[in-house]
């Protein structure tokens, strides 16, 4: 079915510094509903692979899964979050 276009927010680490980036997607997308597909790592030795493994994802059923062939992202450039 189809799926919204969801705009992203994303943390990450870099240089030891909290950055918030924001992401504006565009193109949509399809929705997979519960149960309909199960998600398989195999036995790749690829890192990305390796950290899927780690996570415990392979074999796992989604709750949902969005996917496109026309999806567009444009990433902003990562602001520094600072503590107080």
């Amino acid at each position: 079915m189809r799926g919204p276009q969801l705009d992203l927010v994303l943390y990450s680490c870099h240089n030891n510094e909290l950055l918030r980036t924001q992401v504006i997607t565009r193109g949509g997308g399809k929705a997979c509903l519960p149960g309909s597909v199960r998600a398989r790592v195999g036995n790749s030795q690829h890192p990305m692979a390796e950290r899927l493994r780690s996570l415990g994802i392979d074999n796992l059923k989604p709750r949902i899964v969005f996917h496109s062939h026309k999806l567009q992202l444009r990433l902003y450039a990562g602001a520094a979050i600072h503590h107080s």
